[in-house]
């Protein structure tokens, strides 16, 4: 066996990680219960059994250069039958200070820091790509395969996809906790992967729950008004037991929660360097340029319709007093009687035309209270703001959409 710690850790990271990668997809096979048959059982047991050697192989070379891992892996308590893909994998980052002090030979550190930022960079750029097979795949199927009543063969190829997703997205978690571990907590120099950061480009999610929003008939509006009236008596006895309803208006109401069209953000994983390698570079250039694109409309749109919201208020306010001022021209009584002396309709026609006077001004001066906003400006104050605005608040704000400079567009070669 050789000596040198950076071809024997280079042998041991790739054991470990092909161990890992065996172990995370038989873990998931076996919670998918797919070892019912004979022939299954068997196979089971070959995969188990290479795990075993792999395993083994791991722990010759931690017994010379990491012997702190073989102590912890002893001194660990083990209730019933453990598996060899329950069995864990020690690494340097894994170990404590003083373990990997005393119980690691040295530089050992270093080398498992420099593999775990390549892990992170290759889990980050396959990742990116992975999802944009996503989005192809919907696209096609959106396209090529809806309204058919079989639809295995699509189905099929899109939880594999996602299988891939979400093995890229545990590559990448682990590496950032071994780097977290290593360098200290909040110097990895790379954000922290959540849940909802892994999406397309195209924020195919999102827009899933902007058209759901749009569909909320009469009945499913009543179901959202259950569900409010639940949590607002913060219980959900008032139910009734329907869990039907409960179901549908749970659904309904975070579709209704969700952000809208107008700030709908691509995720971070989409901003960062990556090399680009596994997937056509001219390919992705382009679903970019069609991806700002989309942002700029969206922004743009959303400009236009700030401006028309201004501008219908204060034609609200301006048709409210006209009608008031209408009805106050209205006392004066024209009716059939006026020929003679008739005191009682005139009177009640002033009263009447004074009260729908009163009333046109009262929704008015509702309107104008709720319209305020929060800094005591009015829409047309707000308005006359929003003209002088400069190029550097507007660019800022274009920013928080989702739409980067025109200089992240990457040009035609």
């Amino acid at each position: 066996m050789t000596s040198d710690p950076w071809h024997s850790y280079l042998s041991s990271w790739s054991s470990k990680s092909s161990s890992r990668f065996l172990q995370r997809n038989l873990t998931l096979d076996l919670e998918a219960k797919i070892f019912s048959t004979p022939n299954q059982q068997t196979a089971l047991m070959d995969r188990r059994t290479k795990l075993m050697r792999l395993m083994g192989r791991i722990r010759s070379i931690q017994a010379l250069y990491m012997p702190a891992a073989i102590q912890r892996l002893g001194q660990r308590q083990v209730e019933g039958e453990e598996h060899v893909e329950d069995v864990p994998i020690f690494f340097p980052s894994t170990l404590s200070p003083a373990e990997r002090t005393s119980g690691c030979q040295a530089n050992l550190e270093k080398i498992e820091e420099q593999l775990r930022e390549a892990q992170i960079r290759g889990s980050l750029d396959s990742l990116c790509n992975h999802l944009h097979m996503k989005s192809r795949l919907l696209t096609y199927r959106k396209s090529n395969v809806k309204a058919q009543s079989m639809i295995t063969k699509s189905q099929t190829l899109l939880k594999r996809n996602q299988r891939q997703i979400d093995g890229d997205a545990h590559r990448y978690r682990a590496a950032w906790f071994a780097l977290e571990s290593v360098r200290g907590s909040g110097r990895s120099g790379w954000k922290k992967l959540a849940a909802s950061d892994v999406r397309m480009m195209d924020g195919g999610e999102d827009r899933a729950l902007g058209l759901a929003r749009k569909r909320l008939g009469k009945k499913k509006r009543d179901a959202v008004a259950v569900i409010m009236a639940a949590r607002a008596c913060n219980t959900s006895s008032s139910l009734g037991g329907d869990g039907e309803i409960l179901g549908e208006g749970m659904a309904l109401c975070s579709a209704r929660d969700a952000v809208g069209e107008g700030y709908r953000e691509t995720s971070w994983i989409w901003k960062e360097g990556r090399t680009g390698n596994l997937i056509d570079n001219q390919a992705v250039e382009e679903f970019i340029r069609v991806e700002w694109c989309k942002s700029f409309s969206r922004v743009q749109r959303w400009e236009e319709e700030c401006e028309l919201i201004v501008e219908e208020k204060r034609r609200t306010l301006v048709s409210l007093e006209h009608e008031a001022k209408l009805w106050e021209s209205r006392q004066r009584y024209v009716g059939r009687l006026a020929v003679v002396e008739d005191v009682v309709h005139a009177e009640g026609v002033a009263a009447y035309a004074r009260r729908q006077a009163y009333i046109y001004r009262s929704i008015a001066a509702t309107f104008h209270s709720l319209w305020k906003l929060p800094g005591g400006q009015t829409a047309e104050e707000h308005e006359g703001d929003l003209d002088g605005a400069s190029e550097d608040e507007e660019e800022e704000e274009a920013g928080i959409l989702g739409v980067d400079d025109m200089a992240d567009i990457p040009e035609d070669s």
